[in-house]
């Protein structure tokens, strides 16, 4: 049997919009019957946002059912070509829970936009020299982020602006992407119907006051995702959307207070529901059949895969 990561498990529930069938329609009556039953909460959340959490509800209930009747085949993931190590692929379950990939933290390294702006072939040069300078080595020798990046920033300065003509680092640029490994699939440590409840009303009742029982604020509420968006796009949505002029007679800056609270609210509810269905499907025990996360596309882990082959009886112990 096998598991996913904490970390994989959120992507795939976010990757569903793409993956999910055509003829699932996450209306009214199948949001109360198959994603949490609350009329209220069906309103908090935008199309896509519904998908994500009945993907999630309909992984961790039953994988079988979610995978023969409601998703596609993930797709090879492409290389983005915005970091030095991360260049796609396929999602990983791991057969073994002390996995090194699973126990160690992860760290990338940004491709700056003067190596971007020259195209493809510049990336890959960018990358082996990235890889002969060892950077990523002596961010695991000295974890010393301020170092590395100096480092990464001075031999750059020295190479590139005098190879291919393009414009120095800044020295405050940021190279190092961290994060820190989120294990295999979590829940809370402790974890209470009664309060799970108290907190999804309170959210509830906080989100009313927000929006004032107004037909405009409601519209408005489901718009959140424009917050970081530019002012030209703002613009161009809500003019489609409304039949006035929002911006003019509200102002952007209070629409954007608006959406943030709105979030905010919002965010804290899915993190609730992600929660208890992690608890009410015993997700802290789950393991999935690896022939289920073959149809999903996922791919095993090399280092269990190398492990599994080596030491086979390892496997049989976990069965």
């Amino acid at each position: 049997m096998a598991t996913i990561t904490n970390s994989t498990f959120s992507q795939l529930v976010k990757e569903s919009n793409s993956h999910l069938k055509d003829d699932v329609k996450i209306d009214f009556d199948f949001f109360l019957n198959h994603v949490y039953e609350n009329k209220k909460i069906f309103f908090v959340f935008n199309f896509y946002e519904r998908r994500r959490l009945f993907t999630a509800r309909c992984l961790l209930e039953d994988e079988k059912k979610f995978i023969s009747s409601y998703y596609n085949k993930l797709e090879v993931k492409p290389d983005k070509k915005e970091f030095v190590y991360s260049r796609g692929g396929s999602f990983k379950y791991h057969l073994f829970d002390d996995c090194i990939s699973i126990s160690s933290d992860y760290v990338d390294f940004a491709i700056p936009d003067e190596i971007k702006r020259e195209g493809g072939s510049y990336i890959e040069i960018f990358r082996k020299w990235f890889e002969e300078k060892k950077f990523k080595e002596l961010y695991f020798e000295t974890k010393n982020k301020d170092l590395v990046n100096r480092n990464i920033v001075s031999e750059f300065n020295k190479t590139f602006p005098l190879d291919i003509f393009c414009n120095q680092i800044n020295p405050n640029y940021n190279f190092i992407r961290e994060r820190v490994n989120t294990g295999t699939v979590k829940v809370e440590y402790r974890f209470s119907k009664s309060e799970f409840y108290e907190k999804i009303n309170n959210l509830l009742t906080k989100r009313d006051k927000l929006l004032k029982n107004s037909d405009l604020r409601k519209q408005l509420a489901l718009c959140d995702f424009l917050l970081y968006k530019d002012e030209s796009s703002i613009n161009s949505y809500l003019n489609q959307k409304f039949k006035y002029d929002l911006i003019d007679n509200y102002g952007l800056e209070n629409l954007k207070i608006f959406w943030q609270r709105h979030k905010e609210i919002k965010n804290e509810i899915y993190y609730l529901l992600i929660e208890n269905y992690k608890w009410t499907y015993n997700f802290k025990e789950k393991s999935y059949d690896e022939i289920d996360l073959n149809e999903l596309g996922f791919v095993c882990c090399k280092y269990c895969e190398s492990k599994a082959f080596n030491q086979p009886h390892l496997l049989s112990q976990k069965s």
